[in-house]
């Protein structure tokens, strides 16, 4: 009983991989050019997402130097801090 029962999971294993196999044949014949959209898009995202962090940063750094936050960092950064003398 017990060879039987390995014997048929070893068969529906084995038509469950040629199924995998047929499907990759299918989607590859059916839409040729998907895998290739797809990763365009995905790099696209990723660089409007670079592209909007960079001005997101951009905006906050002329906001906070626009409401003298900049300033205030410095004046609590005290006598002590080393400032070059070419970013007073």
């Amino acid at each position: 009983m017990g060879v039987n029962s390995a014997s048929a999971l070893q068969a529906q294993t084995s038509r469950l991989r040629n199924t995998g196999r047929n499907l990759s044949k299918l989607e590859k014949s059916a839409l040729p050019g998907a895998d290739r959209l797809i990763t365009m898009v995905n790099k696209a995202d990723r660089r409007n997402t670079i592209i909007l962090a960079f001005v997101i940063s951009v905006c906050l750094v002329i906001l906070l130097h626009s409401l003298g936050f900049i300033d205030l960092l410095k004046s609590f950064l005290g006598k002590n801090a080393v400032v070059p003398s070419d970013q007073i």
